[in-house]
This record gives C-alpha cells, structure tokens and sequence, in this order.
C-alpha cells in the first residue's frame, strides 16, 4: 500500500501489461510512477498548469503515452 505524498485527486490510474509498473496521473499535474517489484516510487514530475486527463502503456512496457486535459499528449 502507498499512500500519496499530498491531497490530490487522481485523474488517471493504469498498470502496465506485465503489472510491474502503476501510473497515476493527478488533477494537480503531477505524473507519478511506482515500481511494484521493487516497491518504491520511481518517477515524479509536475506538468506546470495541466491537467493529466488519461494515460496508457506501450505493449512492450517501455513507455507511458500521457493526455491532457487540453487535448495534448506526450
């Protein structure tokens, strides 16, 4: 169980295809990621004035497809 480091409401939440990475996009811009095998948070960025509306996996779990609440991806 991981409690977040701040109130925020989570916007977007996926696992990725072989369940080792979680990803959770928050209302506040804030892009986290957490290694579940390794049980520690691996990446935290904040996207100044966005919204990370939704979020998807590669297939081969390599990369982390983002989208924002103006109609933007990364």
């Amino acid at each position: 169980v991981y409690t977040l480091p701040q109130k925020a409401f989570i916007s977007t939440f996926e696992t990725s295809p072989n369940s080792r990475w979680v990803g959770a996009g928050l209302a506040d811009g804030y892009f986290l990621m957490y290694d579940l095998q390794q049980q520690t948070e691996a990446l935290r960025y904040k996207f100044p004035d966005t919204h990370i509306r939704s979020m998807t996996f590669s297939p081969d779990n390599r990369y982390v497809a983002l989208f924002f609440e103006e109609g933007d991806y990364m």
